[in-house]
């Protein structure tokens, strides 16, 4: 060392390879929030695919499925053959209530690499998983008991009764429309008809946390707070799941049972005491009672756990001061501020360029999901403005990219989001979440005179309509060399006023070209709307493709 040198510090930073080795240690050791920090620390110092799962990974094995699913979508679009992503995709799915999306998961994991042992615990997933619809069940009857909510909800109950009515008939598990039933019910404000539909639905099952809840929301509702208290008691005892958990903790805050809800989160935080949701749940009882000081501690051990959660983070950086401003009736962010956070993102927007806005693992990304995966819609504008302003940048096509692969993303913002890619990617594949299935699509330009805008909007009603079968992409394929011979009329259409029929007709269509007649049928057959209409399409498509053959088109 020379001598003008001695004495001077230099600052040391371990690898990411031995930050993930030392938390391998802490966990060991039973520390499993340090390890879980230092893995954090390593993957925002690599930022690869492989430091970002073994973080995502952490987090499904603490029971954070919420929290791990937007860093296995950070995975799975910049590389979708890291080994057992997919199974921890569909561990998450399966918790949160996804299941159709969850094999989904499992089968795209048998078809990376089948004879792995991601491949083995894949099938033995897919060995336990007991809930999905039988294949005799026709699509049809939730297509038809879905079109008689929506008729009853616009005000048109004969029509919906009748709609109901067949699709009860029909079905063979009664009891998932039966509670539907019964919540309409009671959005009429008709007690007695929504007490007739959830009893029903007990005799079916007497265990059901759902009809239990529902069934102890009536009796609150009444008056009748002891029976309501019991009901409630049982449901909190059957209650397993992430949506019964959910609905549970819902009811109990409505109606303050508070001491209902300390024993079923106190039972629940045995089993899972590093569980996000659960710990976010206690803080509330405790902030509704008054006690800021417990729940300031179980605020700053969540954002130990997520600190991309800016809601606890905003809760906890004012827990000091004005803790009981910021709370509302259910223990959530007030509105002004909302804006104060809102304010924060577009001055950082208006002083630095994307790339360092949407950092991993920065303040300003943290915001940014917050507000782009929220639940209000002039924060999903702001943020899809923002984007799209410099949405030919590679941070934010890289952004955009994540965002698609995730399944909890609202419908409005993940559909802007592909109209996006396609006008600003250069036709590479990308992995894109869309019906409940992953597909991988190919967001190429297409020409101004075949409709580029329309064919990009039916593109997406096209997969979400095809989930079912596993070669949607090939449907979609068929589908593209179709359209080229469509009138824009046709094209208009299909996009927007008859787009279900045209789906269909391009299924049906496909599936006798390959030859795969009994699909075909189904098709047919469990379709919301009458053959004939379907048809009608078919022969429109024929005249087409017959008009652009004859005149050399094709």
């Amino acid at each position: 060392m020379k001598q003008n040198e001695q004495g001077a510090l230099y600052p040391f930073c371990l690898s990411g390879s031995r930050m993930r080795q030392g938390a391998v240690m802490l966990r060991r050791q039973g520390r499993a929030l340090d390890a879980l920090s230092l893995l954090r620390r390593a993957a925002e110092q690599d930022d690869t695919p492989a430091a970002w799962y073994a973080l995502a990974a952490e987090l499904v094995s603490l029971s954070n499925w919420e929290a791990a699913m937007p860093l296995l979508a950070r995975v799975l679009s910049r590389d979708d053959h890291q080994p057992g992503v997919w199974l921890d995709m569909a561990r998450c799915l399966q918790a949160l209530g996804e299941v159709d999306s969850a094999l989904d998961c499992v089968y795209r994991q048998l078809q990376e690499d089948p004879w792995s042992p991601e491949g083995d615990a894949a099938r033995a997933m897919l060995a336990d998983m007991h809930l999905t619809a039988d294949d005799k069940e026709p699509r049809r009857t939730q297509l038809l008991f879905r079109r008689g909510a929506e008729a009853v909800q616009r005000g048109d109950y004969p029509l919906g009764e009748r709609r109901i009515r067949r699709a009860m008939r029909i079905a063979k598990n009664k009891m998932p429309m039966l509670v539907s039933v019964s919540a309409l019910r009671r959005m009429d404000q008709d007690d007695v008809g929504a007490m007739k539909y959830i009893c029903r639905a007990l005799r079916h099952d007497p265990e059901d946390a759902r009809v239990l809840t529902a069934l102890a929301s009536l009796f609150y509702e009444q008056g009748r707070e002891r029976l309501g208290r019991a009901f409630l008691q049982r449901a909190g005892a059957h209650a397993v799941s992430v949506p019964e958990e959910a609905n549970f903790l819902s009811a109990v805050r409505t109606y303050h049972a508070w001491q209902e809800a300390g024993v079923y989160l106190e039972e629940r935080l045995k089993r899972q005491p590093y569980r996000k949701t659960l710990l976010y749940a206690q803080a509330q009882m405790h902030a509704l009672q008054g006690d800021m000081a417990t729940a300031a501690h179980l605020w700053r051990e969540i954002l130990a756990i997520d600190p991309d959660d800016r809601c606890t983070a905003t809760l906890v950086g004012a827990s000091k001061y004005a803790i009981r401003q910021l709370l509302g009736i259910s223990a959530r962010i007030t509105p002004s501020e909302r804006r104060h956070q809102r304010q924060l993102l577009e001055e950082a927007a208006a002083t630095s360029d994307m790339a360092t806005l949407l950092k991993p693992g920065s303040h300003t990304r943290r915001l940014m999901d917050w507000f782009i995966a929220g639940a209000y819609e002039d924060e999903h504008s702001m943020a899809m403005a923002m984007l799209g302003a410099h949405r030919a940048e590679t941070a934010v096509i890289a952004y955009m990219k994540e965002l698609i692969c995730q399944p909890l993303l609202p419908m409005k913002v993940r559909q802007w989001v592909l109209l996006q890619l396609a006008e600003t990617a250069e036709g590479e594949e990308m992995l894109l979440f869309s019906g409940g299935r992953f597909s991988q699509v190919s967001c190429q330009r297409t020409e101004k005179q075949h409709g580029g805008r329309p064919w990009r909007m039916f593109l997406s009603l096209l997969l979400t309509e095809t989930r079912q079968h596993r070669k949607s992409r090939e449907i979609a394929e068929f589908a593209a060399a179709i359209w080229q011979a469509l009138p824009l009329e046709c094209c208009l259409q299909a996009a927007s006023t008859r787009s279900y029929a045209w789906c269909k007709a391009m299924e049906l269509l496909f599936l006798s070209k390959t030859g795969d007649m009994e699909s075909a049928r189904r098709v047919l057959l469990d379709a919301a709307i009458p053959a004939r209409k379907i048809k009608r399409v078919l022969r429109t498509i024929s005249r087409c493709v017959t008009a652009a053959t004859d005149n050399g088109c094709t």
